[in-house]
């Protein structure tokens, strides 16, 4: 059999067979991942990618720009030295493995007479699954910064008393469901800087969404991602506003309307994506009737004392919990994929297929290391997500 250049009938006699299924796993894992499109390397990403090969812990850092008005002419460099805010945080890689064992050869030349190919796509799959969960577990977790949907007209509720996102979630009852109108508020949240209690903050860093050339001039689009449920999408797609919007954009499709794109349509420039829901058996976003057992599984250590729940409504009424996501809003600190063919299984009777990768994934929140600084701007602070939190109805 010979699958991507694969010749799986030699796994016997060629240790390479492995190595080659290894890659190939790789690639498709990611290609598989709901997540695809926000993958990078660069800052503008939403979900920046590490390449990291060990179990250490990895600290990837954020500086201030410099803000000094500095000197000109024969000024001494000295009159302005200027200074910045050096932030990291810690992420602890795990490492995920699972495998596939074979029956003896007799069963497996009637049964499964490809098992090493057939264990390849269900092993990545597995893997793309945990690696989906994992993101949407860390984007969820311990929000510093969130939106409450409301039954009004400025389709928000009012957070300035709340003193945590726990107590402003607590607003939120049957009806507040998304509109036009909360996904307005949470650009201009994320656009010039605002807290839920109306503080000023730091804007999100938009993310680079689109590259075209026009008149041989690279125009690059950039933007914010709005993240949303089954719920949440089915609640704007029936907003008055959102219909009247599809009313007024003519033909769908990038190339003649350049509004909508194909996918639920752009607010604002923000182009908003149905990411579906937390499942037995698919990795969408989270709500607050999910077990907490469920979403413990996937989160990172720091946060496993984070409950789900306060993200609750009136009386633990369930919410759906989406997001507006700008660069760098996750860090996804991974190895490449590692495949493993075992002819020694059962006294080598039969074969095991493992997987194992290191993954860290944690939601991008930074602390400063300066210590003669004092309340620096993005100390604890999500640096990339906004949540978006309504009814679950």
């Amino acid at each position: 059999m010979n699958k991507n250049e694969i010749r799986y009938e030699e796994f016997g006699d060629n240790p390479l067979v492995a190595v080659k299924i290894a890659e190939k796993m790789e690639e498709g894992y990611v290609a598989d991942s709901m997540f695809e499109p926000l993958m990078g390397r660069s800052e503008d990403r939403p979900i920046r990618t590490y390449p990291h090969s060990t179990m250490e812990p990895y600290r990837p850092k954020l500086s201030d720009q410099l803000n000094g008005d500095g000197v000109s002419g024969n000024t001494d460099l000295d009159k302005n030295i200027d200074s910045y805010n050096r932030y990291s945080q810690t992420i602890n890689p795990i490492v995920k493995r699972n495998s596939l064992l074979s029956e003896i050869k007799e069963y497996r030349v009637i049964k499964d007479p490809q098992f090493v190919a057939d264990s390849e796509r269900k092993l990545q799959n597995w893997m793309t699954m945990q690696s989906d969960r994992m993101i949407v577990a860390a984007l969820s977790a311990n929000m510093s910064n969130v939106i409450c949907a409301a039954n009004s007209t400025i389709g928000y509720h009012d957070g300035k008393a709340a003193k945590s996102v726990k107590e402003y979630c607590e607003n939120i009852s049957a009806g507040d469901i998304v509109s036009v109108a909360t996904l307005k508020k949470a650009i201009s949240m994320a656009r010039y800087g605002l807290k839920y209690n109306g503080e000023e903050t730091f804007a999100l860093r938009p993310s680079r969404i689109s590259q075209l050339t026009e008149g041989g001039i690279k125009i690059y689009k950039t933007s914010y991602l709005i993240l949303l449920d089954n719920y949440q999408s089915e609640q704007l797609q029936s907003d008055p506003v959102w219909i009247d919007m599809h009313a007024r954009a003519g033909n769908r499709g990038y190339a003649e309307n350049k509004l909508f794109s194909g996918l639920l349509g752009e607010i604002d420039n923000c182009p908003v994506i149905n990411m579906g829901l937390w499942t037995k058996t698919q990795a969408g976003l989270l709500n607050t009737s999910i077990p907490q057992s469920d979403f413990e599984k996937y989160v990172n250590s720091a946060l496993k004392n984070f409950v789900l729940g306060d993200y609750a409504g009136k009386d633990s009424h369930h919410t759906s919990i989406g997001a507006i996501v700008g660069g760098t809003a996750i860090a996804y600190v991974g190895s490449p994929i590692s495949f493993i063919i075992d002819q020694t299984a059962d006294s080598g009777t039969k074969i095991k297929c493992g997987v194992s990768k290191i993954l860290g994934i944690a939601k991008t929140c930074y602390e400063v290391t300066q210590e003669d600084v004092e309340n620096p701007l993005y100390h604890n602070q999500d640096f990339g997500v906004i949540g978006i939190i309504s009814s679950k109805e």
